[in-house]
Order: structure tokens, then sequence, then C-alpha cells
């Protein structure tokens, strides 16, 4: 399943931002979001989120550190990655940040990455 460029299949969740989606499908990623998935507005609970992503082989992406952090600690659910990131306006950025952040790592299964927008200096 590792591939270089763009190693894992990825689920975003329903506040990820669009267009950091289709930024991450610009540089190849086979990303699928929750409202693809048919479950948006129907305020689906985090932990069926995490076991949907992990039952159809993704990594998620989440905005949502905190909620998603928790569950990840418990170890209740058994899961292919989650990507936290910090909210970024710049959508691009933000894909490049999450491309290559995946794109060193050789195994995502039940494995945190922490994506953070740069600080200004």
């Amino acid at each position: 399943m590792f591939n270089e460029s763009h190693p894992y299949p990825l689920y975003a969740d329903e506040n990820f931002p669009q267009r950091a989606v289709q930024e991450l499908r610009a540089l190849g990623h086979d990303v699928l979001t929750l409202r693809e998935d048919g479950k948006a507005g129907q305020r689906y609970p985090d932990d069926r989120v995490l076991h949907d992503a992990a039952t159809s082989g993704r990594v998620l992406l989440t905005h949502d550190r905190r909620d998603f952090g928790r569950l990840h600690a418990r170890g209740e659910i058994p899961h292919r990655g989650i990507v936290l990131c910090t909210q970024d306006p710049d959508s691009k950025r933000l894909a490049v940040n999450i491309h290559t952040a995946l794109s060193n790592k050789r195994n995502m299964d039940s494995e945190v990455v922490n994506v953070y927008r740069p600080v200004k200096e």
C-alpha cells in the first residue's frame, strides 16, 4: 500500500475543509469525505467516524484534535491512522503539509500525526 507520493487513502470528517480535500486530490491522494460517504448532517458520533474510516482502510483527517486525540488515547478503536490538523486558512499549504507528513511515514496503523499551521514570526 505504501506509495512515496501519496501513501494512504484518506477519510475527511465532516468539518474538514473541502478546498483542502480538493488540494489533496490534486496532489494525487485518494480522499473520501464523510459527506460523500452519505453521513453528513446526521450528527454522526466521532467513534463511528473513526470506526468507519478504519473499516474502509483509510486514515482519518480532522481538525477535531481534542476529541479524536482522546479516542486514540483510549485505544478502544483500532484505526488506520489519524491526522490531527490545526486550522489553516491556506488550503493549499494545509494539503502540502499533510502530504509531506504522510509521505514520511512507512506505517500509519494506530498512529497519530499532528499537522500544524506555521506560526508567524
